[in-house]
């Protein structure tokens, strides 16, 4: 999706406060859905496809290597019979499992859903300086549902 002249859409990215800003929230967006190593993928792709020029992706990529993976959430601490100088005060009961953790909801490479996608889009425009509109996007996403999902109620047939 090119603009009007065959440029790309984001062609150039200033380097101040807000654009900053905005660069860190799209990355730990993108750091929460696929892992590190796949970020400069999917600005290259982002590129090939016009989304954006050659010297932002090169500017996002760099970024994106200064950044890393949030930590793994922690078990909870459990005190032990050893932590306790006092054993009068150890309660004992029955020895419990670890937690199960959850799945990461990371993608192992740089492919997203397309909802995901949809949101780069919405940080690209930020980044650009174009006005998102929330409620347009609420708009369209609820559309799109209905039409996804109950398409003879969404033409009235």
């Amino acid at each position: 999706m090119r603009s009007d002249d065959g440029a790309p859409v984001l062609d150039y990215m200033t380097v101040d406060f807000r654009t900053n800003l905005v660069v860190m929230r799209w990355l730990t967006f993108l750091l929460h859905r696929m892992e590190r190593e796949g970020i400069p993928q999917l600005f290259s792709y982002y590129q090939r496809i016009g989304w954006i020029g050659k010297d932002v992706e090169g500017k996002l990529s760099q970024i994106a290597e200064g950044t890393k993976a949030p930590p793994p959430p922690e078990d909870e601490a459990v005190v032990t019979e050893e932590d306790v100088e006092d054993h009068r005060l150890v309660l004992t009961k029955e020895p419990r499992e670890a937690p199960k953790r959850q799945p990461s909801k990371r993608i192992p490479d740089w492919q997203l859903t397309p909802q995901d996608h949809i949101r780069s889009w919405a940080f690209i425009m930020e980044i650009k300086g174009e006005p998102v509109d929330r409620n347009l996007w609420w708009d369209l996403e609820k559309r799109i549902d209905n039409y996804e999902f109950n398409i003879e109620e969404y033409y009235r047939i």
